[in-house]
């Protein structure tokens, strides 16, 4: 079942991309990426997995247009998938490039520590 689920959730991450990028016109949404989604085990929700170029506040707003036009996100990808039931969609930030920045800040600042004690 788990396969089905992730076939689906590819469907509507690409449905959901093809659409902000050619027909959405929310200003919002440019430098957006639709980087992935889940599909619950009784099909009745989607989570959708954002990212947007720019600054934490850029990625809400994004999140925050999507999320507001999620009915008619809903609607438009519908006639492309092979679904009974087509997914309640929520929009949530995926802000795992971020956290590898800041992991990746840590480390050098810590080898960077290091490097000053050795000498």
């Amino acid at each position: 079942m788990a396969g089905r689920q992730e076939r689906v959730a590819l469907a509507i991450r690409k449905e959901i991309a093809n659409l902000v990028l050619l027909r959405m016109r929310d200003p919002r949404l440019s430098q957006v990426t639709i980087t992935g989604a889940e599909v619950s085990r009784d099909w009745s929700v989607a989570r959708v997995f954002v990212s947007a170029l720019g600054d934490e506040q850029r990625l809400r707003d994004a999140v925050e247009a999507l999320n507001e036009a999620a009915g008619y996100v809903r609607r438009q990808i519908a006639p492309n998938l092979t679904l009974r039931q087509i997914p309640e969609l929520h929009f949530e930030p995926d802000d795992t490039a971020r956290r590898a920045q800041r992991l990746e800040q840590i480390f050098r600042d810590h080898e960077a520590e290091e490097g000053g004690h050795a000498g």
